[in-house]
């Protein structure tokens, strides 16, 4: 009898703690289908959203291209002006760049704190690196405005004169001209300056926006005791019959420039005038010349002030040598 309750004892004694381990164990498997079944809920709330997410993120950049698509059939469409057509052109480029890289953000970045604050550091550290780029994108848009600078026209940028061959983003080109005096000639070098010169202190000039005309001058030394009234007249009436053949032209110009400003601007027509000097007095006659034409106008109004003085001997004591040069450097 002492022995079987020794041994019942014993049994009891190992039989409640495997008891007891086998309800932990049935804990732990609940606890374990419980997580379970989470995890996957989860994955599965993961893969709904990631999928909206690339959803809406192929939709809205589907939408930036064809709008972009739409735009550039409408410019070449509707816009017949090619200068305006590649302005329009630049910036549907821009906008398009703007806009996808707005979605692409919107599209990784769940939260809009985050974005923010990732955003003002990339802006800053873009702005400090690309201050230069920066200015002379925004310089661009000047130089492309209303009166702003188009291919073709004649500037003088930091002492540089020459022809503009191209208006990009951020750099502007000139074929650059050389030559003394009004005998401009192309020297073979293209110049490249950076937008942002238009914001330095360094002088930019440019032709007057509907204009294609500069002011040249004939210079004659007058001798002591000369008809100043006929070396005027006739050298006047020379030169006026060289202007003549080009006249034309230069009006529209002008009626072209007085429908975009308010300000009275004088038709361009040669005129005389005497200039004293401190041991002279010189006949100064001014004429426009058309750009790009100034050294065959030249040697027009060259010739034929040399002629009209070669023929005509009361006039040829009266003057001097003339001279041709430019009223402001082309």
């Amino acid at each position: 009898m002492t022995l079987l309750t020794t041994q019942f004892k014993q049994i009891a004694d190992a039989a409640v703690p495997l008891t007891q381990e086998l309800i932990v164990l049935d804990e732990s498997q609940a606890s374990l289908r419980q997580w379970q079944s989470s995890i996957h809920s989860g994955y599965l709330r993961i893969l709904e959203t990631v999928a909206i997410r690339m959803a809406f993120l192929l939709g809205g950049i589907i939408i930036v291209l064809v709008l972009s698509e739409l735009s550039q059939k409408a410019i070449f469409r509707y816009v017949r002006d090619v200068r305006k057509r590649h302005q329009l052109l630049l910036l549907r480029r821009i906008v398009t760049v703007i806009l996808m890289a707005i979605v692409l953000a919107m599209g990784f970045v769940s939260e809009f704190a985050s974005l923010a604050t990732f955003a003002g550091f990339i802006t800053a550290g873009i702005a400090l690196a690309l201050q230069t780029v920066i200015v002379s994108v925004a310089a661009y848009f000047f130089l492309i405005g209303r009166h702003g600078v188009k291919v073709g026209d004649r500037i003088t940028v930091s002492g540089v004169t020459g022809d503009v061959i191209d208006v990009g983003l951020v750099r502007l080109s000139l074929m650059e001209l050389g030559g003394a005096g009004s005998d401009l000639h192309s020297t073979g070098r293209v110049v490249v300056f950076s937008n942002s010169v238009i914001f330095q202190a360094a002088p930019f000039f440019k032709q007057i926006p509907g204009t294609g005309y500069v002011w040249h001058e004939v210079v004659v030394k007058l001798e002591r005791g000369a008809d100043y009234t006929l070396a005027e007249g006739k050298l006047l009436e020379a030169v006026n019959s060289v202007y003549s053949q080009y006249r034309e032209s230069l009006e529209q110009q002008h009626q072209t420039l007085e429908g975009m400003f308010s300000v009275p601007v004088s038709t361009p027509s040669p005129q005389a005038r005497l200039q004293l000097g401190e041991d002279r007095l010189d006949l100064v006659i001014r004429y426009p010349v058309v750009l790009h034409r100034e050294t065959e106008i030249d040697n027009q109004v060259a010739k034929k002030v040399v002629e009209t003085i070669e023929n005509l001997p009361d006039l040829k004591a009266a003057v001097g040598g003339p001279t041709i040069r430019p009223t402001a450097k082309s």
